[in-house]
């Protein structure tokens, strides 16, 4: 019996380079359909670190554990303190730079308001480019009046601006001897035992009257301020010591003679 031929094998139209009837396997066809939808999800931009850090500063309301205040103006601040002057812990105050467009209290105006609440500023702190932070604080029964200080609260009072508890901080000072504690610094006359170790050093004496007036303001009332006897005497043997060096006390930098 004659065995018939194989059926011959016919070439389909992808084998020949053409396109082919036979539809694409379906995990093709899943991720061509998900590429699709990633590529039309719109992308959220990322603001560049300088300008998150700016939105970060802005929504700020604490820096090193204190609160943050900041005021458009002095009516501003004043409001602040009236309602908040008897509490014990401190605050920064963010004040803006003039070259800002950011309404605020300028320095100065800052100043005279906590004078009038028995307030003090202290250290400064860097924030952004536009603004700057103050730390504010109730003043300390022990603190040292500057003569600035006080010729801006006599200012004050003529004006009608100071409060009772701004003049329960000066009436304080007074009794306990802090308005006057600084009258030496502020008029550059050294204490007798800061002059008797000055004299028997004269190279320390020397550099001493050649030192500007504001450093020798500044480290008067820094011994000045000494609270324990031991304290003022440390610190009056460590100026000695530098002044002899031709140092400043501090950034111990040679005097420029």
């Amino acid at each position: 019996m004659p065995q018939e031929d194989p059926p011959a094998l016919t070439s389909t139209p992808a084998a020949r380079g053409g396109a082919s009837s036979l539809p694409p396997p379906l995990f093709i066809v899943g991720f061509l359909a998900w590429s699709t939808a990633l590529t039309a999800v719109p992308t959220r931009r990322i603001p560049p670190p300088a300008r998150r850090r700016a939105d970060l500063l802005l929504m700020a309301t604490q820096h090193e554990g204190l609160q943050i205040v900041t005021a458009s103006s002095a009516e501003a601040l004043r409001g602040w303190l009236k309602e908040h002057h008897q509490q014990k812990s401190s605050v920064w105050l963010r004040l803006f730079k003039k070259a800002s467009s950011t309404p605020s209290v300028t320095y100065d105006e800052a100043v005279d308001e906590l004078l009038c609440y028995g307030w003090i500023d202290s250290r400064v702190a860097k924030w952004d480019s536009e603004s700057y932070l103050c730390v504010i604080s109730p003043r300390r029964p022990r603190s040292n009046w500057s003569a600035i200080n006080k010729r801006r609260v006599q200012k004050l009072i003529a004006q009608g601006k100071m409060t009772p508890a701004g003049q329960g901080a000066i009436d304080c000072a007074k009794d306990n001897g802090q308005w006057d504690a600084l009258n030496g610094a502020d008029s550059l006359t050294l204490p007798d035992d800061l002059a008797a170790a000055m004299q028997e050093n004269p190279k320390a004496q020397e550099a001493w009257d050649k030192f500007p007036k504001s450093y020798k303001r500044g480290t008067l009332e820094w011994v000045l301020s000494a609270k324990r006897a031991a304290t003022r005497e440390r610190r009056i043997e460590e100026v000695v010591r530098l002044s002899g060096e031709g140092k400043r006390r501090g950034a111990a930098k040679a005097a420029p003679y």
